[in-house]
């Protein structure tokens, strides 16, 4: 265990200042700290900051107060062409130059700077009047005995405060600190909860919570205390009121409004308004992906979204002042956004300007960065006082019984890099002992991170490693992650009131709706072999439509309805349907694609329409109703053409009691057609989708199909045929081209699998027929006769006897009779032309095998989720990934917790 210096509280900081009549510090929460400790009368206040200092005697050093930020940008403008933002933004750099030095020239390289420092340096500034102050030529500091508090942490400026004559108050004593326990807690949102268990029964008072205010465990706490309703001290500046971040993020958006999608927009409309989309006339959530330019036909007929869209389209129309109008209304209940945004936009000089990106870019930089830009909130007294978000870059010091520390990661980071006027050796020891000082507050400390962030051990911020380094830089040791700097690394929350009980997660939702009743689906099983806790993810995080979800629905409706009414497609003529999707998937696509989308919808209308042809039965029975369907499985083409009936042979629904079900696209007697537009799949790429052991996708559609087909109607044996309507892109639109080319098949066979391999007709001896494979097609019978005799025994798949009776025999290489003897054992079967064929047992070994997985999937629904084990899918892979938190178990040794 390795330790840091021990700094002094701030009890002990107040029993050595007290003597003096006035403290100096930089700190303004120790000064505000020692001030509350004033147990004796006083005459005048007893700690201050050098800037407090300065901003009182500036009228003594000026002769004028300071001037804001906005009227000293607007005095430059005038001395000057240059704009706001860049104004700003040189002023910015002038000030952190000036901290540590005051040749501010030799480090401003552009004429730009220059000229903004010729007319800064002139003005009433902060920095003039601290740069200018006299410590012995104040009578305000006369007979009075000083003392100052951690000099080593004042800057160039501050240090003009100072004087030789003050006493100087360390902030360290003797003797070595040691941070006792870190806690490793699985994401943002848990540390936030864990947080909120340990002081909801607290005087919040007594708490405060040390993070990065930007980062997203900040947002997590304040949302956690706000559902807790507990109070916490809440300083809001301009750019913290949603209502001025509502705006600004509206009219910056409608700039990109020809490549702005639903989902862009959604939580905004409804802040300002939209109806619920529940309704049915907002923007639907299935039109998440889709350009909010071209949302399709269900579009919004609400007023108030339509007139937010209208307002984002038009929006180059407007001044900052009419867009404020057209987008708040006349509605009462959004009364309360105006004011803070007109002061705004009328503190900036922009009310009646019209709108322009450029203009745009100014104030949202002036909303980040210009800190004392005027609002008229009012901070709720339920947020003026309660548990302390202290930044930890702000202060080192925090003034609480009960700190807790959260992230103390990279994001806590001080960047220096680029500042050539900064001592990096001087300013990495200041941040470290600052760092230091912080970490060491409270009577009670609790110390949590996250374990991993991107996929990775969390590493300290540097500024911790840093505080392990003697004076000259050199480490006191390697410091390799949390583990290192701690006597205890723990993982999980350090609080708990009662026994954890775990909620049943969808248990009920699982038991009674209908899929589950049914077992898996293709879908749901796929999910479930690739990984058990994808599984429990897809279950609650659903996806809203996206390009592919979309680009296959509307060639399976068009399929559908040719299927079911050729001769209401070819009275319309297939570039009607062709229009219909092209106007559809327009809305998810891009211009820029918008051709070559047309050219491959038509190719697989057509593709559709060669196989449908030919797979079509003479009669096709018209036996649903299309109302009985739920809406969102309702063809959307037979619903426009007032169609009332679909066909039971397609898009029907059949279950068994093994715990599946399926859902055809097309079935007729034995055979079972699916239209894929995905990426052509070849036949070893589906036997690759049957191997649960591998990194990749499973893909046990056609198993499941098969099995539902053959346990329902009691087949021995059916075809599952995958169409692949885009294989072949380019020769499927010449004349004569076999659609079949196109088709993979995976067949059910009524033989088990030693009758098949060793049959006459056995795929892998027609896989062998080919001139590269002569050599074991022509012993086959003898290789068959061996194989027989063997199969009495176990293993001699693997035996090296059969392995060297099959090369003297046939003069083939090991390897190759390797291969052999895998085609042979594997459960499923592949010949020449890619047909995968499915033995009889293989068939009832992989039925039983999904009912364990099914009783499976039942029991990890009802257990804590950090018992449930990560499967072999590759993580980089996972759809679920950023909401995923297994990945750090997928690497957990057997035996360690």
């Amino acid at each position: 265990m390795i330790a840091m210096k021990t700094a002094k509280t701030i009890e002990e900081l107040y029993k050595e200042a007290k003597e003096f009549d006035v403290v100096i510090t930089v700190d303004a929460a120790l000064a505000t700290a020692l001030n509350a400790r004033v147990d004796e009368p006083r005459l005048n206040g007893f700690a201050y900051t050098a800037k407090e200092v300065a901003a009182m005697r500036e009228g003594f050093t000026l002769g004028c107060p300071v001037m804001s930020d906005l009227d000293i940008v607007h005095a430059i403008m005038k001395d000057t062409d240059l704009d706001f933002k860049s104004i700003y933004s040189e002023i910015l750099n002038i000030r952190d130059i000036r901290k540590y030095t005051e040749d501010v020239e030799k480090y401003l390289h552009s004429a730009r700077s220059r000229k903004v420092w010729a007319s800064y340096r002139l003005l009433p500034t902060r920095e003039r009047s601290m740069a200018d102050y006299e410590y012995r030529d104040d009578a305000f500091f006369k007979g009075k005995k000083v003392a100052t508090i951690g000099l080593d942490f004042f800057n160039d400026l501050d240090k003009h405060m100072y004087s030789d004559s003050m006493e100087i108050i360390e902030p360290f004593k003797d003797g070595d600190y040691e941070i006792d326990t870190v806690y490793a807690i699985g994401n943002d949102r848990q540390i936030a909860d864990s947080i909120v268990d340990l002081v909801k029964d607290m005087d919040p008072t007594d708490v405060a919570i040390v993070l990065d205010s930007d980062s997203p465990v900040a947002d997590a706490v304040r949302a956690a205390l706000y559902r807790n309703e507990i109070p916490f001290k809440n300083n809001l500046s301009v750019k913290d009121l949603s209502q001025v971040r509502d705006f600004l993020q509206f009219i910056n958006l409608a700039h990109g409004y020809g490549t702005l999608r639903v989902s862009d927009v959604r939580d905004l409309f409804s802040g300002y308004g939209a109806r619920d989309t529940s309704s049915g006339n907002g923007l639907k959530t299935q039109f998440d992906n889709y350009l909010l330019s071209k949302v399709p036909i269900e579009e919004p007929r609400d007023p108030v979204t339509v007139s937010l869209i209208e307002t984002m389209r038009d929006i180059g129309k407007y001044t900052y002042g009419e867009a404020l109008e057209r987008i708040v209304g006349d509605r009462k209940y959004l009364k309360h956004l105006r004011p803070s945004i007109e002061i705004l936009l009328k503190d900036l000089d922009i009310f009646d300007e019209k709108i322009t990106p450029g203009r745009t870019n100014e104030i949202i930089y002036a909303v980040n960065n210009v800190e004392d830009l005027r609002h008229n909130e009012q901070i709720p007294d339920d947020e003026k006082q309660g548990v302390l978000l202290a930044d930890c870059r702000n202060s080192a010091y925090v003034d609480r019984p009960l700190v807790v520390f959260a992230g103390m990661d990279s994001s806590w980071d001080i960047n220096t890099s680029g500042k050539d006027y900064v001592d990096p050796q001087a300013e990495a020891e200041k941040n470290a002992d600052r760092m230091g000082i912080l970490l060491q507050q409270g009577d009670c400390r609790i110390y949590a991170i996250k374990p991993m962030t991107d996929g990775k051990a969390t590493q300290p911020c540097r500024h911790i490693i840093d505080l392990f380094v003697d004076r000259k830089g050199n480490p006191v040791k390697k410091i390799g992650g949390f583990r290192d700097i701690c006597r205890e690394y723990r993982k999980g929350s350090w609080y708990a009131e009662t026994e954890v009980v775990f909620p049943s997660k969808g248990t009920e939702g699982f038991e009674s709706s209908d899929e589950s009743d049914k077992g898996f689906s293709k879908s749901k099983y796929n999910a479930f072999s690739d990984c058990p806790i994808k599984y429990l993810y897809d279950g609650i995080l659903k996806s809203e439509d996206n390009e592919y979800t979309v680009f296959g629905n509307c060639l399976h409706d068009f399929a559908e309805m040719y299927f079911c009414y050729p001769d209401v497609v070819k009275k319309k003529g297939a570039e009607y349907y062709l229009n219909k999707m092209d106007s559809l998937y327009s809305g998810l696509s891009s211009e820029c694609m918008e051709g070559l989308d047309r050219s491959r919808f038509s190719i697989f209308i057509s593709n559709l329409m060669k196989y449908i042809d030919q797979i079509r039965p003479a009669d096709v029975p018209l036996d649903m109703m299309i109302s009985d369907r739920k809406e969102r499985f309702r063809n959307r083409f037979m619903v426009e053409e007032g169609l009332e009936r679909c066909s039971s042979l397609t898009e029907s629904e059949m279950d068994v009691p093994e715990h599946m079900y399926a859902k055809f696209d097309a079935r007729v007697e034995s055979d079972i057609f699916d239209y894929k537009t995905g990426k052509p799949k070849s036949g070893d790429d589906i036997l690759k989708g049957f191997d649960r052991g591998s990194d990749n996708f499973c893909e046990f559609q056609p198993l499941i199909y098969l099995a539902v087909l053959s346990r329902n109607s009691g087949m021995k044996s059916a075809s599952f045929n995958l169409l692949f309507v885009g294989d072949n892109e380019i020769e499927s639109t010449g004349e004569g081209f076999d659609i079949n080319r196109n088709v993979r098949r995976v067949k059910l066979m009524s033989q088990n699998h030693d009758d098949l391999v060793f049959s006459d007709d056995s795929p892998v001896r027609r896989a062998y027929a080919s001139k590269k494979g002569k050599k074991i097609s022509e012993k086959w019978d003898e290789i068959v006769s061996y194989l027989k005799e063997m199969s009495a025994y176990d293993g001699w798949q693997d035996s090296e006897e059969c392995i060297d009776h099959i090369c003297k025999i046939t003069g083939s290489t090991e390897g190759s009779v390797k291969t052999f003897l895998k085609k042979m054992s594997d459960p499923y079967v592949i010949d020449d032309e890619g047909t995968v064929y499915v033995p009889a047992d293989s068939m009832e070994d992989f039925i039983e095998r999904l009912n364990e997985d099914y009783r499976e999937a039942l029991r990890i629904r009802t257990v804590p989720f950090s018992t449930v084990r990560p499967g072999n899918l590759d993580c980089k892979k996972c759809s679920f990934r950023k909401a995923c938190m297994a990945t750090e178990r997928k690497t957990v040794s057997e035996g360690e917790e």
